[in-house]
């Protein structure tokens, strides 16, 4: 079993690196990839687990929030060196935008009425990639949301009451970073682009590809048959690498297993050999 998409408390998965690693040995996962958003710190505690573990095979990775609208771009790198220092200056560099953006809308919260403070947020955090999902954490356990996806539907996504606008990284620079890291840059959950069409969903791909992405998710929690049938077949289309994974976050996505998103999640048994030869060609 495998499953490329994960996160731990070093963003805003509910379990730490160690436990993850547990639940996968446990679960039957074979290869599991981390990937925390805007961070890889939980990346050495992963693999010393892996290591003592010696059932999971660990595949570094990140997720960085790109700007993107109308929807929001995500964009995993995969096989990064840890220790590459313009991956380590543009995470640091994401982290000082968030910790700029936080406080900003727990004031907008605060505004409307809602009781709660920054130090709440970072209680809720036992990682350093503090976010949104914190801030929709401390909501539920306050009562003011009854999960973190209606916190973020009601108040915290774009559009909404408490949203502040942050300046992320652009897709085309977050591609050349992950490169630079010798990973391989690929679009996660397509569908959260929210495109107008499949045609314009192919021409964001265009785009994206000519800047260097190197793989899509096509096997993923919230993709429907149909869905992940036109996924890998434009990623044929354009030479990418086919991947997949859960999203798993533990409690903040309580529907959602490891290894098997919401049930029917397989994602095939040459995907990271895949992902290696790409590294190895690029």
């Amino acid at each position: 079993m495998i499953d490329l998409h994960s996160h731990t408390t070093a963003s805003d998965g509910s379990l730490s690196p160690a436990e993850l690693v547990a639940l996968a040995a446990a679960a039957g996962v074979k290869v599991l990839g981390i990937t925390d958003h805007d961070t890889i710190d939980g990346l050495a505690a992963a693999r010393d687990a892996a290591a003592a573990t010696g059932l999971v095979e660990i595949i570094p990775g990140v997720e960085f929030s790109a700007e993107y609208s109308p929807g929001t771009m995500h964009l995993l790198g995969y096989l990064i060196d840890p220790e590459n220092g313009e991956l380590l200056s543009a995470l640091e560099e994401m982290r000082a935008r968030r910790n700029t953006r936080n406080p900003r809308i727990v004031e907008a919260l605060r505004g409307l009425g809602f009781e709660m403070t920054m130090e709440e947020v970072l209680a809720a955090s036992r990682g350093s990639s503090i976010g949104r999902p914190h801030i929709a954490q401390v909501m539920v356990a306050k009562g003011y949301a009854q999960s973190v996806d209606d916190a973020f539907a009601r108040w915290l996504d774009r559009g909404r009451p408490a949203y502040v606008a942050q300046a992320r990284i652009e897709p085309a620079e977050a591609i050349r970073v992950i490169k630079a890291a010798g990973g391989v840059p690929v679009l996660a959950h397509p569908y959260q682009l929210k495109p107008a069409s499949d045609s314009h969903l192919e021409e964001i791909v265009r785009g994206l590809c000519a800047a260097g992405l190197g793989g899509m998710e096509v096997w993923y929690s919230r993709h429907t048959a149909e869905m992940s049938a036109f996924y890998l077949a434009l990623a044929e289309r354009y030479g990418l690498v086919a991947t997949g994974g859960s999203d798993f976050h533990g409690t903040p996505k309580p529907d959602i297993f490891l290894g098997t998103g919401t049930g029917s999640l397989r994602v095939p048994p040459e995907t990271v050999a895949n992902l290696r030869v790409k590294a190895a060609r690029r």
